[in-house]
């Protein structure tokens, strides 16, 4: 299964259609930040922050977002350990493929305002 998924197979003609979504405010959009998308105002959040407040960002690669690097790539690590298909717990459109380190990319922002 992690070297030929069918369930992946199966579903990839809609998830090459899915950027129809992208920063859709239909109940099935989602939001993201990319650089080409026009952003969907009505589906953001406004959130007052201060000086001195902590800001984490991450992209959909960490299933778990912590407040730290290493405690967000140990939650992903445990759920490549206990679920490389993600397809239990942290279910995801695809699993761990062999040889990879991870079933998607990843990027980490932590920011002092």
């Amino acid at each position: 299964m992690l070297a030929n998924d069918p369930g992946r197979e199966f579903i990839m003609p809609i998830l090459k259609k899915e950027n129809i979504l992208t920063n859709s405010p239909s109940r099935f959009g989602f939001d993201m930040l990319d650089g080409f998308s026009k952003l969907c105002l009505e589906r953001m959040k406004k959130i007052k922050v201060k000086k001195g407040d902590i800001i984490v960002f991450s992209s959909d690669g960490y299933p778990y977002l912590k407040d730290t690097l290493y405690e967000s790539e140990a939650a992903l690590q445990q759920v490549l350990r206990d679920n490389p298909l993600c397809d239990e717990d942290y279910i995801s459109t695809k699993g761990l493929k062999p040889g990879n380190a991870s079933f998607d990319d990843r990027t980490y922002l932590k920011f002092v305002v």
